[in-house]
């Protein structure tokens, strides 16, 4: 959408039932993976209306496993943003090819380094326990050690573009690459996994 992406509030409106009136910021206030989100303020409430950047049919549907479980996670009551549909049942709203999904308007919290572990470990623990069976491939970080000549390759990289936790990185690699040992085995009792939980996420 343009600055005055106003012009389209009628057709979100219609298309995903959010009432009468609505009011569109008045620029982007944000910007997420998938691209630019506004607010709209509506009779019925407030909405994030995240738009798609354009690209292929592949990356629109790749859109749909995730908000599959971020539905899933809901009805568990993982507290995530509610995915507002559009009147056909879509999660993308196609306005005569801009892409638009819409979700619950969430305020965020500041950033805090006093977040309780308890509570973030009960969170990662919640949405690991959704229970929820995905359909897409199992990505091979789960299954495919990394191996100590990769890591090595990987801190040399990130040395040489000043990453300021390289340090702390090193220490872990011997760690880590023990852990991989555990890796490589048949996978069982495969579970959809949450790869995106960030500070914005947790905020």
């Amino acid at each position: 959408m343009a600055e005055d992406g106003g012009d389209h509030v009628p057709a979100i409106l219609a298309a995903s039932d959010l009432g009468w009136d609505g009011r569109l910021s008045a620029g982007r206030v944000a910007r997420g993976r998938i691209g630019a989100i506004w607010r709209l303020d509506t009779d019925r409430g407030s909405w994030a209306v995240k738009q798609i950047d354009d690209g292929d049919a592949d990356e629109l549907a790749s859109l749909l496993p995730g908000a599959a479980f971020q539905e899933a996670a809901a009805a568990a009551g993982v507290p995530t943003p509610g995915i507002r549909r559009t009147r056909d049942g879509d999660v993308i709203t196609d306005l005569g090819g801009l892409h638009l999904r819409v979700n619950e308007w969430v305020d965020l919290d500041g950033p805090r380094l006093d977040l309780d572990p308890r509570q973030l470990g009960e969170l990662v623990a919640a949405l690991h326990c959704v229970d929820h069976v995905g359909s897409q491939r199992l990505h091979p970080w789960y299954t495919d050690p990394v191996g100590s000549a990769r890591w090595s390759e990987l801190v040399t990289l990130l040395r040489a573009g000043g990453a300021p936790f390289v340090d702390e990185l090193v220490a872990l690699v011997p760690d880590l690459v023990a852990l991989e040992r555990y890796l490589g085995g048949p996978p069982r009792s495969l579970r959809t996994c949450h790869r995106d939980l960030w500070a914005d996420n947790v905020r």
